[in-house]
């Protein structure tokens, strides 16, 4: 079972790379290219990050508490500045 839970966060962060790919080709082709942003690098960290740590708590490399605290600090860090930044009129 751990098995297939390790290959399903590899296959997230694999679709995850493709879509980081498909929405910089997208976003550049536009007469107005956007630079790379907030949101952009919290999907990195989303798409790349939990996965990784699933993994590694799997295979016993890190606590439970290690794993607790680093999920903790990045949903910390994604979720705080929802609030303080303004929406894109573009999207």
């Amino acid at each position: 079972m751990k098995d297939y839970i390790e290959y399903a966060m590899v296959v997230i962060m694999l679709v995850g790379l493709i879509l980081m790919f498909h929405n910089r080709l997208k976003v550049g082709s536009e007469e107005k290219s956007k630079g790379i942003g907030l949101r952009f690098i919290q999907y990195t960290v989303l798409i790349f990050a939990f996965p990784i740590i699933i993994i590694l708590a799997l295979e016993g490399v890190i606590t439970g508490e290690v794993t607790g605290t680093l999920i903790g600090t990045i949903t910390g860090y994604t979720l705080s500045s929802i609030s303080s930044t303004k929406p894109s009129i573009n999207t």
